[in-house]
């Protein structure tokens, strides 16, 4: 460091501006800044506070974005064309409505909580559709409303007969 900016510069540890979470003894402490102030604070052997910082050192690339996968941006977004027109990619911010799949999952952002829940509960309903109509299907060809289709349904149909 160069002479002088050890003055400009808090040293460590200290909490940062803006912190609203508890600090001990600071509404009895006048006439410093708040990093300084809090320095003093945690440095303190009289004062009775955690043996570890409440907020950690954090840099530049210690934390990850987290975003939608394309694969569900574009459930959703084939799901807005047939159905909800209030389900679309990015998700409305402040929308208070029911969101599939959104109840069971925290630590993520809105839009891409919403989309992931939304793009899980259209697959699920996909998947619920299709098993139906291959059901009704074998029952069609089962009961000789329908005609097989292939080597696998004349088998079923001969079996049930």
């Amino acid at each position: 460091m160069t002479i002088g900016t050890e003055l400009l510069i808090t040293a460590e540890p200290h909490l940062i501006p803006g912190y609203t979470g508890y600090c001990p003894q600071y509404r009895f402490r006048h006439g410093e800044t708040y990093a300084k102030t809090t320095h003093k604070l945690l440095l303190d052997p009289t004062i009775n506070h955690a043996n570890t910082l409440i907020l950690s050192n954090r840099v530049i690339d210690d934390y990850e974005a987290w975003r939608a996968l394309k694969s569900d941006i574009n459930v959703v977004n084939i799901r807005f064309k047939r159905t909800d027109p209030v389900f679309v990619h990015p998700m409305l911010p402040g929308y208070e409505g029911f969101i599939p799949g959104s109840i069971a999952r925290i630590g993520q952002r809105y839009t891409v909580l919403a989309t992931e829940g939304l793009a899980d509960f259209e697959r699920q309903q996909l998947r619920t559709k299709a098993t139906l109509n291959q059901l009704r299907k074998t029952i069609d060809v089962q009961s000789g409303r329908a005609e097989p289709r292939n080597l696998e349904e004349r088998l079923v149909r001969e079996r049930y007969q």
